[in-house]
């Protein structure tokens, strides 16, 4: 029996809508010039398997940095994270047919400054993915 795993395209997909759906800002999977300001950009940093006795999984590490509408407000900020924080307490939604097993908020992991001296804190969350059952022949 073959299993099909998870790639990161649906793994993003399912992060970026659920964002989206639940705080009301756009969620990207890359940057480029002129998006229009708050928004959350998220990318996967890391994918590792991580098979039991019964299940074969990954784990995916995903880091989202807050990208804020205004460089002097950190109220913004700390709002944006906040809205992300309560967002991602419910579960994503995966498509068939995968099944999220574990969904993890690893914290704030830095508050990224960019040569403007922007602040752009980046959240980690881990997600751990089923795609199959062991069976004994």
């Amino acid at each position: 029996m073959m299993y099909e795993r998870m790639g990161m395209e649906d793994l993003m997909t399912a992060v970026k809508t659920h964002v989206k759906e639940r705080t009301g800002k756009e969620c990207y999977d890359f940057e480029k010039q002129g998006l229009s300001k708050p928004f959350y950009l998220a990318e996967v940093v890391k994918s590792i398997s991580n098979h039991t006795k019964t299940m074969y999984t990954d784990i995916f590490t995903v880091q989202i940095q807050c990208i804020p509408k205004t460089e002097d407000s950190t109220a913004e900020i700390y709002g944006m994270i906040k809205d992300l924080q309560e967002a991602l307490t419910e579960e994503i939604t995966l498509p068939e047919p995968w099944e999220l097993i574990l969904q993890t908020e690893n914290g704030i992991q830095s508050m990224k400054t960019e040569d403007t001296k922007e602040q752009k804190p980046v959240v980690q969350y881990e997600f751990m993915v089923c795609y199959g059952f062991t069976c004994k022949q």
